[in-house]
C-alpha cells in the first residue's frame, strides 16, 4: 500500500544557468506564459495553455554553478515532453533544425500514434514535442 494518494501533478522543475535566456526560451519557442517574477533571482514559473493549471506549470530553477554538460551522455533519454498540433509540429522541425536545437524526429514510436521530435533548451535539457497524446 502506498503511503499517500497523489492525485495531481503540480509542476515539473528544470535546472538551468540563465534564468532570462531560459524565460525567452521556454515563452518565445515553446509558447509558455510565464508569471511575473518578485526578483531577478527568482525561479520563473511557467505555464501551458491559458492558466497555471496543476499539471500544466514548468518552474525554471537557477543552478547555483552553472555547468556545460552533454545531456545524452550523462542523463540518458531523460526529457520533458510538449504537446502541440499537427501543424505547429511540422514547422517545428525545419525551424528547430534553424536554430541548432534539433537532436532527432520525427520518429514515431507505433504506428497509430503521435510523432515524436526532440531538442534542447539553451542549457541543454533534454525536450521533447509530440503532435499528439500517447493514450
Amino acid at each position: 500500500m502506498a503511503v499517500v494518494n497523489a492525485h495531481t501533478f503540480l509542476h515539473v522543475g528544470i535546472p538551468v544557468n540563465d534564468l532570462d535566456r531560459s524565460e525567452e526560451f521556454y515563452t518565445s519557442v515553446l509558447g509558455l506564459t510565464a508569471a511575473p517574477r518578485g526578483r531577478p533571482d527568482s525561479p520563473v514559473r511557467l505555464h501551458c495553455g491559458n492558466a497555471p493549471t496543476p499539471g500544466q506549470q514548468v518552474i525554471l530553477f537557477k543552478r547555483p554553478k552553472p555547468i556545460d554538460r552533454s545531456p545524452i551522455d550523462e542523463d540518458g533519454h531523460t526529457h520533458h515532453a510538449f504537446i502541440v498540433t499537427p501543424e505547429e509540429f511540422d514547422g517545428a522541425v525545419e525551424k528547430f533544425k534553424e536554430m541548432g536545437i534539433y537532436h532527432r524526429g520525427p520518429i514515431q514510436w507505433n504506428p497509430d500514434s503521435h510523432r515524436t521530435l526532440y531538442f534542447f533548451d539553451p542549457d541543454g535539457n533534454y525536450l521533447q514535442l509530440a503532435d499528439g497524446e500517447e493514450f
